[in-house]
């Protein structure tokens, strides 16, 4: 049966049906592991508050990084690459006006390994700041320290390269979308 959106999009360029299912596949399984955070912090973060033998400050401190995966897998890895892809689309359905495939690979491309590995990032210090202060230290900036073996220059490369990275991306499609809306490049 052939509803108006298949017929409006059949004579869509295929790359867009490419790039929409790479980045949709990778929001569902983003959704899921955004789902499984919020589940590890709520029992995660039991271990401290139950446990007794910590002040509720140094309970706040020791599980902020947790609460942060949650909503930072949603907006990174969800939110923001449906919005964009959804953009794409409306910029396509409603003016008749297309990214070049070169943008859409390099840009997606760019954001989407480069978000996770954020998010993976975010994961590793929450539960490295989390563990050390269930193994008994409680300077907090002591465990700050200690993160990627106390070395500073990987520390810093670790979020540089891929929080650059999907700034990079999103600034790709972003400009490949003005671009296409001030030319007269039709799908």
């Amino acid at each position: 049966m052939s509803t108006p959106l298949k017929e409006l999009t059949a004579s869509l360029p295929d790359y867009y049906r490419a790039i929409s299912r790479r980045v949709l596949v990778f929001s569902v399984w983003m959704m899921f592991l955004g789902l499984i955070a919020g589940i590890l912090y709520a029992e995660s973060g039991k271990k401290l508050a139950l446990s007794g033998t910590f002040s509720p400050d140094l309970v706040f401190q020791g599980n902020y990084y947790l609460t942060l995966i949650h909503g930072h897998t949603f907006q990174l890895g969800t939110f923001i690459p449906v919005t964009v892809l959804g953009i794409i689309w409306l910029c396509l359905l409603v003016f008749g006006k297309s990214l070049t495939p070169k943008s859409l690979a390099w840009g997606f491309g760019l954001y989407c390994p480069s978000a996770f590995i954020s998010i993976a990032l975010l994961i590793y210090k929450a539960y490295f700041t989390q563990l050390s202060v269930r193994a008994g230290q409680t300077d907090l900036a002591l465990i700050d320290h200690a993160l990627y073996g106390g070395n500073h220059l990987v520390r810093t490369l670790a979020y540089a390269i891929p929080h650059t990275a999907f700034g990079i991306g999103l600034l790709i499609l972003g400009l490949g979308l003005l671009r296409a809306l001030k030319t007269d490049r039709v799908a």
